[in-house]
């Protein structure tokens, strides 16, 4: 009897390992819908189905998935437009879309996401670009300043050395003019002690 037990738990176990090694990965499910606004009630009903099909084709071929199953669609309208020989309806078919795996992004949204980083980094190169452009600037500008003022200080002090050669100048005719003053009024002294001696004599 209890051999039996043992060998029904185990039979058990077996069978619930086989279930859970058969068992589909975890799914994942994605409500997905199709509106069509048209005359009378019948035809948006019939259009919405159909065409949910083809966008659900659409959105499970740009997401690269190849196997997906649906449930039971499910259509609710109402009345848009009522002018009493003819009337409006809004109808709305919606379906669950049911596939193994994630839900994979959506192309245009890592796109948009895309562009948008490119859009960011761009920015901040311009800006970098620009505040390198402007640390340039800045240099080249500081470069200039302290050019042009060596170049003031540079023409000053030639002045000033003109200035001090004409000085120089200056006072050296003003020396000569004064020893040949000098001279003439040794020669002056000189005559006039010859004269006064001759006139002693």
């Amino acid at each position: 009897m209890r051999l039996r037990i043992l060998t029904t738990v185990a039979l058990s176990g077996f069978a619930v390992l086989l279930l859970a090694a058969n068992a589909p990965a975890e799914a994942a499910c994605k409500k997905l819908g199709f509106t069509v606004n048209h005359y009378g009630k019948k035809g948006p009903t019939a259009d919405s189905k159909r065409l949910l099909d083809g966008y659900i084709a659409s959105w499970a071929a740009k997401r690269g998935i190849k196997k997906f199953r649906k449930s039971k669609k499910t259509v609710s309208c109402y009345q848009f437009l009522d002018f009493g020989f003819f009337d409006e309806w809004t109808c709305k078919a919606v379906t669950n879309v049911c596939f193994r795996g994630p839900i994979p992004p959506d192309p245009q949204s890592a796109s948009n996401n895309n562009k948008k980083k490119i859009a960011h980094k761009k920015a901040r190169n311009k800006k970098a670009r620009r505040r390198i452009a402007k640390r340039h600037a800045d240099r080249n500008r500081a470069r200039r300043q302290r050019k042009a003022k060596a170049m003031a200080a540079a023409r000053k002090a030639k002045a000033a050395a003109r200035k001090a050669e004409l000085a120089a100048k200056k006072a050296e005719e003003t020396a000569k003019k004064a020893a040949l003053v000098a001279r003439k009024a040794a020669e002056t002294a000189r005559k006039a002690r010859a004269k006064a001696d001759k006139g002693k004599g």
